[in-house]
């Protein structure tokens, strides 16, 4: 880092988290972020495909979307414990999860079951990645309990779908969300239930931060993202024949 000529990462945070545990020279580092997946800028949706996405993985009408890893610190298990808040005010939702079967998996099942919930959770391991837009449109919204994470790909996802967003608020997501979505303490139940709730029993509420997430992302793509980049190390290190 210190003897790197320029530094480009995805947030401020992380930006200053290199300035303070390496001692960089601020001026050269750039905070760039991504844009989202191309697969989903632009995604065009066809209405007969969410029958069939339905149907294949016999989806509940009504559910709250949470794809990640089954790694700790993607949370599940709070996420788990907030979730029966909700299920007991709210009997007509359900929790679907996909993402690896793997590390934190055993444990987030024996969760499920201490809690009640087999039949309002479903851990579908991993789905085909064409059908991933319809499990968002399909949604009441992502939620995004994560502990560590420096720009979230699923929250992105959903902002280019015009999804709403629920969130943690550790490291860089409450500067990626902004004012585009709700946010949470992630160590807290009662926190990340509240939050929850206050999308399912406000639907102007959901619409509205779906809206500001979609215009969060408007112009995001992979274009202005290489002339970020290009501005940020400079023309000597660009050849415009690759």
């Amino acid at each position: 880092a210190r003897s790197a000529d320029k530094i480009i990462c995805e947030s401020n945070f992380v930006k200053n988290d290199i300035i303070k545990f390496t001692g960089a020279d601020a001026n050269k580092i750039s905070s760039i972020p991504s844009p989202p997946p191309k697969h989903f800028l632009n995604y065009k949706l066809e209405g007969e495909q969410f029958g069939k996405v339905n149907e294949k993985y016999d989806l509940p009408e009504k559910f709250i979307f949470y794809p990640a890893q089954c790694w700790f610190h993607k949370n599940h298990i709070k996420l788990l414990d907030a979730f029966k808040i909700v299920s007991k005010k709210y009997n007509d939702v359900y929790l679907i999860l996909t993402g690896s079967q793997q590390n934190n998996f055993n444990n987030l099942i024996a969760r499920i079951n201490e809690l009640e919930l087999e039949g309002r959770v479903k851990h579908l391991g991993y789905i085909d990645y064409e059908d991933l837009p319809y499990f968002y449109k399909m949604s009441q919204f992502l939620v995004m309990p994560t502990l560590f994470e420096s720009v979230s790909i699923p929250i992105y996802e959903a902002f280019t779908l015009e999804v709403a967003v629920c969130s943690s608020n550790v490291v860089a997501l409450p500067e990626q969300v902004g004012g585009a979505g709700l946010i949470f303490d992630p160590y807290n139940i009662g926190d990340i239930a509240e939050k929850m709730m206050m999308y399912l029993s406000d639907v102007g509420l959901k619409n509205e931060k779906a809206r500001l997430g979609f215009e969060r992302v408007n112009g995001f793509n992979h274009d202005a993202y290489r002339e970020k980049l290009l501005e940020a190390i400079g023309g000597n290190y660009y050849d415009e024949n690759l």
